[in-house]
């Protein structure tokens, strides 16, 4: 066997590096996997603080039946101040008479959340909460 031979023969049996590369290749994948794991968590803890605080903001109703939206409104971007931006969120509020001479408050929110993972196109996620409670009579 030439000693050409002998040497290719010793370059392809060696194997010094091939975890590093191997590493190098899979590394990239697993951080953004990762990323998206936690990021999809934020955006399933930011709704959930929403739907909270719009629970909480609804009750208000129930507590005070003089309360007025703009109250309720502050009440809930009071709770959600530092999680969510209140321009990604939507509150409507609407009276709804259920038999006569009782009346309800519906307090809806919509919410939309901006995934941002590293090499993956942006991708929004639109979350909606409503809760109905009586509006105490005075």
């Amino acid at each position: 066997m030439s000693a050409r031979r002998r040497r290719a023969g010793r370059w392809r049996a060696d194997e010094a590096g091939a975890t590093a590369v191997e590493t190098a290749i899979l590394l990239p994948a697993m951080v953004v996997f990762l990323l998206g794991i936690v990021e999809l968590g934020w955006a399933f803890h930011c709704a959930s603080t929403v739907r909270w605080a719009v629970e909480r903001g609804a009750r208000t109703f129930l507590l005070k039946p003089d309360a007025t939206e703009a109250e309720v409104r502050a009440d809930v971007l009071a709770r959600v101040a530092g999680v969510v931006a209140p321009a990604n969120l939507a509150l409507t509020f609407a009276e709804e008479e259920a038999e006569p001479g009782r009346r309800m408050a519906r307090v809806s929110a919509a919410y939309r959340h901006q995934l941002v993972i590293p090499f993956v196109p942006a991708e929004t996620l639109q979350f909606r909460s409503q809760t109905l409670v009586p509006i105490a009579t005075p």
